[in-house]
């Protein structure tokens, strides 16, 4: 998810789809917000993105991932309406790993395994079939 989240923004901030309607030193400016913001998710991981996120669903094969604007303005020192409409939507190839019996889920450097303590630990979604 992470990884999805940081690719999404890298490609926007290259492409100058960050805001949606401005002159070529505001398109400059935004990107290289995005570039700051993108190496604090790269060092925070999913941590620092989960806010970011309003919504996601997985389907065939695919992770679709909404954004918040009002979390992704605020971490760019922008106004909501001011963002692109497309930087709060990602697509991403989605795999599930099987294992036996069970369906492990990995969503980035998220796992959330069950202890014998019947505790979460650190991030993998165990499903049964």
């Amino acid at each position: 998810m992470a990884t999805a989240v940081t690719a999404r923004l890298r490609t926007a901030a290259k492409r100058h789809e960050v805001l949606a309607a401005t002159d070529a030193a505001g398109s400059l400016a935004a990107a290289d917000t995005v570039k700051e913001l993108i190496t604090h998710l790269d060092a925070e991981g999913i941590k620092y993105i989960a806010p970011l996120i309003k919504s996601g669903t997985i389907g065939n094969n695919l992770l679709r991932i909404k954004l918040s604007a009002v979390q992704l303005s605020e971490a760019l020192v922008r106004k909501p309406e001011e963002l692109y409409a497309k930087i709060l939507d990602i697509s991403a190839p989605f795999t599930i790993r099987r294992r036996g019996a069970e369906i492990k889920i990995i969503a980035g450097d998220l796992h959330l395994t069950r202890s014998s303590s019947r505790r979460y630990a650190m991030p993998t979604l165990g499903l049964a079939r």
